[in-house]
């Protein structure tokens, strides 16, 4: 074993001491420890991503991770889940655990098959595989999202295979776990065509007609795969612009309250079309790419921006080239400096500047690379009249 495959088993090994202590350690202790223990974590997944390992290598490490989380009982279970996690016993906690982490297993593979297809490195899974966030909100906490994140790469993977109705049976469960991602229609309308939607529309309509008659029986299950909370509630992870909209609907007076959801969720619906109508989108890397693009309009305005909800954004973007995601997940961070309640606004500020500064710096290399793939042609085309 040469010294560089040492190196990086010493990293992984890091990394599994530091899920063992977030996860089976009570938090109080841990208060002092949050803030170097996700650095710390944070800093061997990057390193972990970048090394020249195979890919079975990165897959086989995400797993154990999650694996080691299969008989941890989370501190905070996820709000939207409590009805459902009071109905729960902790040996019934393990095997719906189990079942989670096959499910992300699955969710892995088909973004493997997805980045082949198009014709991108197998390594930019690992980019989502091995990201601490997707492994301690999906994993640890037994996150509904993470069975949205399988149906939606399931519902992209059919739709590349012109499987209509079956994409839209899968697209209907994203929906059902997730209502925001119905902006997301118009781009699939643009890539699969007026005839074809028909058919993707039945496969949506059916899979929602099953949905919506579990939801009136009251099935138990709802309570892991339907999130009760909408993005505007709760606590505030993160808020840009939406206490501006705010603050101006309560100038407007009480009859404007939902001002600031109106104006949001209309801004992203608005971009959507937009993007479906002037934009080119033969390929499923473009849809793929516009579709983060509204996700990340989305996330941007949202008064709240919990963890998990950057997940899909992550997952999309490692079907691209674009890395301002995992920033955006190194965000996270923030929430464990000291004194984070009293500097909200600056941390926000500080958050919000580095992903957009790194996401504009990326935008402008990709355009860089455009003008310079659109050129060897033309100077190849030259050389060979000078020739002749």
């Amino acid at each position: 074993m040469t010294g560089s495959h040492k190196k990086v088993w010493v990293v992984a090994g890091l990394s599994a001491v530091g899920y063992l202590l977030l996860a089976y350690t009570r938090p109080a202790p841990l208060n002092g420890w949050l803030l170097p223990l996700y650095a710390g974590i944070f800093a061997c997944y990057l390193y972990l991503t970048q090394h020249k390992s195979s890919v079975w290598f990165g897959i086989g490490t995400a797993m154990a991770f999650r694996a080691l989380l299969l008989f941890a009982l989370p501190a905070y279970p996820v709000a939207t889940q409590e009805l459902w996690w009071q109905s729960l016993t902790s040996s019934s906690v393990y095997g719906v655990r189990a079942f989670w982490i096959l499910g992300e297993f699955g969710s892995i593979l088909l973004l493997l098959r997805l980045l082949r297809k198009m014709g991108l490195p197998d390594k930019h899974l690992l980019w989502y595989a091995l990201n601490p966030v997707v492994i301690l909100s999906l994993t640890l906490y037994l996150h509904p999202y993470n069975w949205l994140i399988f149906f939606l790469l399931l519902s992209l993977y059919l739709l590349n295979y012109q499987k209509h109705v079956l994409a839209g049976l899968a697209f209907a469960l994203t929906i059902a776990l997730a209502p925001i991602h119905l902006l997301l229609l118009p781009l699939l309308l643009k890539r699969i065509k007026l005839k074809c939607f028909g058919l993707f529309t039945i496969g949506l309509s059916g899979s929602g007609a099953i949905i919506y008659l579990l939801v009136q029986q009251q099935v138990v299950w709802q309570h892991a795969f339907i999130p009760v909370a909408v993005p505007f509630e709760g606590e505030v992870f993160n808020a840009s612009i939406f206490p501006v909209l705010q603050l101006l609907s309560q100038m407007c007076g009480p009859g404007c309250s939902q001002l600031p959801v109106v104006v949001v969720i209309s801004t992203v619906a608005v971009a959507a079309v937009l993007l479906a109508y002037f934009k080119a989108l033969h390929s499923l890397r473009r849809l793929t790419g516009y579709m983060a693009t509204v996700l990340t309009i989305f996330l941007l305005l949202s008064r709240t921006v919990y963890s998990w909800q950057l997940v899909p954004l992550l997952v999309l973007t490692c079907l691209s080239h674009f890395r301002f995601a995992i920033v955006w997940t190194a965000m996270v961070i923030l929430l464990y400096l000291p004194g984070y309640e009293k500097q909200e606004a600056l941390f926000v500020v500080l958050e919000y500047s580095l992903v957009l500064i790194w996401l504009v710096v990326e935008i402008y290399l990709y355009r860089q690379r455009r003008i310079l793939h659109n050129l060897q042609p033309k100077q190849s085309h030259q050389k060979g009249k000078t020739v002749g």
